[in-house]
Parts: C-alpha cells; sequence; structure tokens
C-alpha cells in the first residue's frame, strides 16, 4: 500500500510534457509554441526541408513534440526536439511563440550536417 502511495506522489509532482507543433500549411512551415516552458527555437532550411529545434531552458522540464502535416519530429533527449518539415515549394517559415520567455533565430549554418 505505502509503495502504491509513493508511486502515486512521484507521479503527480513530476513535470508536465510540454512541446510546440511544427505542420507544413500551403507553402508555409508554421510552429506553434504552447505556453508554460521557456524555449530557443532556431530554424535552418535545405534543399526541399526546414527543420526547426526547440531547446527547453527550465531544467526539470520534459519536450514532448507533436509533429502536425508534413513534419516528422525527432526527440534526441528530454530537453529537445527536432521537427523537419518538408513539402514541395516550401518559400516561409512563421514561428508563433507564446507566453514572451521565448527567443527565435534562424541558424546560419544547415541542420542536415
Amino acid at each position: 500500500m505505502f509503495a502504491l502511495a509513493a508511486l502515486l506522489l512521484a507521479l503527480a509532482a513530476a513535470p508536465a510534457a510540454n512541446a510546440g507543433q511544427a505542420s507544413v500549411q500551403g507553402t508555409t512551415v508554421v510552429y506553434t509554441d504552447s505556453p508554460g516552458d521557456s524555449r530557443a527555437i532556431s530554424w535552418a532550411r535545405d534543399s526541399g526541408s526546414i527543420a526547426i529545434t526547440e531547446t527547453l531552458r527550465d531544467v526539470g522540464s520534459k519536450v514532448s513534440p507533436t509533429a502536425g502535416a508534413g513534419c516528422t519530429a525527432y526527440q534526441p533527449n528530454n530537453a529537445t526536439a527536432t521537427y523537419v518539415c518538408t513539402g514541395d515549394g516550401l518559400a516561409d517559415v512563421r514561428i508563433e511563440l507564446g507566453d514572451g520567455n521565448d527567443s527565435a533565430e534562424a541558424a546560419q549554418t544547415s541542420a542536415f550536417n
């Protein structure tokens, strides 16, 4: 009985899993931030793909990426996720940051090296 109570208490104390979502909308790759954690967002273009990487700044938080239409999510660790989005004629990237404690910038090198 004690073990069950301890497990339930540990689950209740676990940090929430948050992440943004990336999808292809027409010729635009759109990343939409979820509110809460502080994130650093970067993106890079290579041929017909655009990669968007989000890194959580909050210690103890865990990213849980959501890939929408035209994108695939990769999660190398608990604090980082990369979305690779492909499609014909991708022309733009739109980054929608939510609650004001995030940053975004274009990477100076390809994300696919």
